[in-house]
């Protein structure tokens, strides 16, 4: 009986000890309003408010200061870029690293879209690449051959145009390949980078600015 209670509290301790250094293995390096980017065992991952990932994370809330993140049913407070209840430092160390300053509360930055400038509003809400009908155009997009599909934007459902763009260009970091839509019109007034480039590069933040890395 004896025995069988030590093994049992063996077990206990063991897995305790199993969430505990998995808790301190987590690092959130990107923060916004319903979403959370989570580096876990070298891994990047995207947490939306109520979603799971394959590791049993769930993301409770999140904010632009703090993600609240289920771990086998238990709540942890997650501050940017540091291990539960920690700040950072962070620094720059990759030549390939692109900064983007936060002004006026959004991330813009200069790019290209198959060799061809354009200025980028970074839009973590976006499930992909958005650009309007002016700029296509400009970058000799054929976008009226490509399939209709609904889009939601803030004025409501309208039909798009999915393409896909050659190549997108951020500093230093390149990715082929990328699926985009266009909305006719002047909306998007610049193009979103949206999740089909952001969830192909490293992501992490720090003081009002967001630093983009290639992911390999």
């Amino acid at each position: 009986m004896i025995r069988n209670r030590i093994i049992w509290l063996a077990i206990i301790l063991l897995n305790s000890y199993s969430v505990m250094a998995e808790v301190s293995n987590i690092q959130v390096v990107g923060l916004f309003n319903g979403m959370a980017i989570v580096k876990f065992n070298q891994q990047q991952t995207i947490l939306k408010v109520g979603k799971t990932d394959p590791s049993g994370m769930t993301l409770v809330s999140a904010t632009a200061n703090e993600a609240v993140i289920n771990i086998h049913g238990q709540q942890y407070h997650y501050q940017l870029s540091g291990e539960v209840g920690e700040v950072q430092a962070h620094s720059v160390g990759s030549k390939k690293t692109h900064s983007i300053w936060r002004v006026d509360g959004r991330y813009t930055t200069q790019g290209s879209i198959n060799q061809k400038s354009v200025t980028f509003i970074v839009d973590t809400g976006a499930t992909t690449i958005a650009l309007n009908s002016y700029t296509a155009k400009r970058l000799a997009l054929a976008y009226q051959e490509g399939r209709r599909v609904p889009v939601t934007t803030a004025s409501g459902e309208e039909m798009g145009y999915a393409v896909q763009l050659a190549e997108i260009k951020i500093g230093d970091i390149m990715v082929r390949n990328i699926d985009a839509i266009v909305l006719e019109g002047a909306y998007p007034r610049e193009p979103l980078l949206g999740m089909t480039f952001l969830e192909k590069v490293k992501i992490s933040q720090h003081d009002g600015r967001m630093d983009l890395e290639p992911m390999f």
